[in-house]
């Protein structure tokens, strides 16, 4: 009989997700399919998420794409 598994546990026969060949925002460290990021001129790659909450915070962003 095998052991109950917690359902937060990693399975060993899973493929790794499509995330985790992507990049990482550099402001929350979430990674995200490559296509799905877009380049800041001063800060890198940043997920769309981010770019929101700078914005709210008055920020001005430089998106280069």
């Amino acid at each position: 009989m095998e052991p109950e598994r917690d359902d937060n546990s990693p399975r060993m026969d899973a493929k790794p997700s499509a995330q985790a060949d992507g990049r990482a925002c550099r402001w929350c460290g979430e990674r995200f399919p490559e296509g799905e990021l877009h380049e800041e001129a001063d800060l890198g790659p940043l997920c769309g998420r981010c770019i929101d909450v700078i914005r709210s915070r008055g920020e001005n962003l430089t998106l280069k794409d």
